[in-house]
């Protein structure tokens, strides 16, 4: 599925909600909005997180529960206001980088239903 709005249009949007459809990947533009601060992604196909994630630099809460992550990307660490990740229920997410605990302002990490190996 591919979302047909403009992204890049919505400059001051603080809040997304894209929950429960059928996206394979994140949508396109979607590091377009810098004052984003809350993003829900779950429940959708999604099997990876672009490296450009660390373009959100407001972002605190990334849900991306329920989808077919394989991977972190390393640049995680760099959405340096993060405060809340939920990663639950990607069953071929069987790694976390280690560039996870850099997240000095992380309260919240949930990553329950994976194939995590620590």
């Amino acid at each position: 599925m591919k979302l047909e709005i403009d992204l890049k249009q919505l400059k001051e949007l603080r809040i997304l909600d894209l929950r429960n459809n059928e996206f394979s990947n994140f949508p396109e533009g979607i590091e377009e909005l810098i004052n984003l601060e809350y993003l829900y992604l779950s429940e959708n196909n999604i099997n990876s997180i672009p490296d450009t994630i660390y373009k959100l630099p407001h972002l605190k809460f990334l849900h991306l529960s329920g989808n077919d992550l394989n991977s972190i990307p390393d640049t995680i660490y760099k959405l340096s206001n993060l405060e809340y990740l939920y990663l639950s229920g990607n069953n071929n997410l069987n790694s976390i980088p280690d560039t996870i605990y850099k997240l000095s302002k992380l309260k919240y990490l949930e990553f329950r239903g994976n194939n995590v190996i620590g």
